[in-house]
């Protein structure tokens, strides 16, 4: 168990991991798992994510069991959250990876579907297991830049772990948003309190500020109706082609708006798929927003405009 743990609460996605979570047989949300949750999380929204060396059993408990409330947590959030929460748990392994056995460096390969062996001083991948995890936008794996030869890439213990903690950020990825119906309701309140991380958008054009200016302001105002309609005719053309966000950035902004007009009223059947979609098809017909006069015409009396 001792062995296992130490191996889990640096790999938290690990199937030891999983073991060692499900054993513990947490029956009801605690506010102390909560609070490490929210700790880890804002840690890596802001950039500053570091693995945690400790030889305390219960502080490793308490480290691993907050990546599992930190999943939760983070799958109410939205997209933009999510992409920084898997980026910053791969800055954490990849700190508990430099100072990692060969042994440990092994058994991580394996559990990441890239199983390394070692020859000589380096260690080798198979061809085919290495394409499955290299990331595309690394131009330091490249293919053209890898020492390989009989089916294999062989590659240095630095140049290993960096691919290792990429092939984790894949991991920890998979299988977010938790479906909001597997999220504990207490989770779903406590993620209020978890400071957002600041989505870096483009500058409106100052000419184009007072045409869209409302829009800015319809962001900051939830609706308790006619929400598919401002999502496909206002704001994503406006966040895609005005703002220039990419379609990512675009999703996380009305993702987040949907969730604070639920406040006001959980009644809709906007989802993930259907934000996406608007954000795709207005991305790749350039569309433009509507302007304010022609948004009084189809949504007066359901928004108050007075203000605007």
């Amino acid at each position: 168990m001792p062995d296992d743990l130490d191996f889990a609460y640096k790999y938290p996605f690990s199937e030891e991991a999983k073991s060692i979570v499900s054993a513990l047989n947490i029956t009801k949300v605690e506010r102390s798992y909560l609070d490490a949750a929210k700790i880890r999380l804002e840690e890596d929204f802001a950039g500053k994510a570091e693995f945690l060396k400790t030889g305390y059993s219960d502080l490793k408990k308490t480290y691993l069991v907050s990546y599992a409330f930190a999943r939760l947590l983070v799958s109410v959030m939205g997209a933009h959250s999510i992409k920084l929460f898997a980026e910053g748990e791969a800055k954490r392994i990849l700190g508990a990876l430099v100072e990692e056995s060969e042994e440990n460096i092994l058994r991580i390969s394996k559990e990441l579907g890239c199983p390394a062996s070692i020859e000589g001083k380096d260690f080798k991948i198979a061809f085919y297991d290495y394409l499955k995890v290299v990331p595309n936008d690394r131009e330091e794996f490249a293919l053209i830049h890898q020492n390989m030869r009989g089916g294999f890439v062989y590659l240095n213990k630095y140049a290993v772990v960096q691919l290792l903690a990429e092939a984790a950020k894949k991991k920890v990825l998979s299988g977010l948003p938790i479906k909001s119906s597997e999220i504990p309701k207490e989770v779903s309140a406590y993620a209020k309190s978890v400071k957002q991380p600041r989505v870096e958008v483009a500058q409106i054009p100052a000419t184009q500020g007072k045409r869209y200016g409302w829009i800015e302001q319809l962001l900051n105002t939830p609706i308790p109706d006619f929400r598919h309609r401002v999502v496909n005719l206002v704001l994503a053309p406006y966040l895609t082609n005005i703002r220039g966000l990419s379609e990512e950035e675009a999703f996380s902004i009305i993702y987040n708006y949907i969730q604070r007009c639920k406040e006001i009223n959980p009644n809709t059947k906007i989802n993930e798929a259907y934000i996406r979609y608007q954000c795709a098809y207005a991305k790749k017909k350039g569309m433009r927003p509507l302007s304010l006069a022609r948004a009084k015409e189809l949504m007066a009396g359901i928004i108050d405009f007075s203000s605007f």
